[in-house]
């Protein structure tokens, strides 16, 4: 099995309602902060390895 690297990486869509709200949440109860939140709306966002593209 393999370990997990904290913190965790969330990408989300900052222009869907949905995905914010969502994130919002996370966010909320991430009390240890073990999450990092990357906008992959952001027309600035460099390309990750692994990340499909939309645009």
């Amino acid at each position: 099995m393999n370990a997990v690297t904290f913190p965790l990486t969330i990408y989300f869509d900052g222009s869907c309602p949905l995905c914010t709200r969502e994130v919002q949440l996370l966010t909320r109860f991430d009390t240890q902060q073990q999450l990092r939140i990357v906008d992959c709306s952001a027309p600035d966002l460099a390309p990750v390895e692994g990340m499909l593209a939309t645009r």
